[in-house]
């Protein structure tokens, strides 16, 4: 049901809902790359694949934006979507949270705790991510003007030691054709 909506969106809309969550992912990404104590509690695979995507999201954070401006330009609809994206971004955040607390209930002490902590985190993060998050609705926006140039060398760095390669790009020119 949901992509036969999005069949019924006209492709200007659906890039700029493309913008909006590109966005949103890249301000996730950042953050992820910048507090590696998020990442402390999963086994070096996961943290490899969440490092890994983070650094994408970052990478092709301006390829939609770009088009959009090329093709269409209109900056209007494009902040407007962003606020619908946010709403319904929000709306399920809040909706799984709500739901891992009701599901753990007060199975223990150490679980309120947990999720109580997780809470704190998540609202620390949306704090120091708000500054980021309200760069997109200025009239000169473009989403390369934040710079995480060293962050993401330190990562493909780290990623590259992990897989015993020269360097991070290494592994497109290795694969077989």
């Amino acid at each position: 049901k949901c992509q036969q909506t999005l069949r019924t969106i006209s492709p200007k809309l659906q890039l700029a809902l493309t913008c909006a969550f590109e966005h949103f992912t890249a301000l996730l990404g950042g953050y992820i790359l910048q507090h590696p104590e998020l990442l402390k509690t999963l086994d070096q695979d996961a943290l490899k694949l969440w490092v890994w995507h983070a650094i994408e999201e970052i990478e092709h954070r301006s390829v939609a934006f770009d088009v959009y401006q090329q093709v269409y330009g209109d900056d209007r609809i494009r902040r407007l979507l962003m606020r619908s994206v946010t709403t319904g971004f929000a709306s399920l955040a809040f909706y799984g949270t709500t739901r891992l607390f009701w599901q753990d209930k007060w199975k223990s002490l150490s679980k309120i705790g947990g999720n109580l902590f997780g809470l704190y985190l998540l609202a620390k993060m949306l704090i120091q991510l708000t500054p980021e998050y309200f760069a997109y609705y200025k009239k000169d926006f473009h989403p390369s003007q934040k710079d995480y140039g060293h962050m993401v060398d330190y990562w493909k760095s780290y990623l590259a030691d992990e897989y015993q390669m020269t360097s991070f790009q290494e592994e497109k020119n290795s694969r077989p054709s």
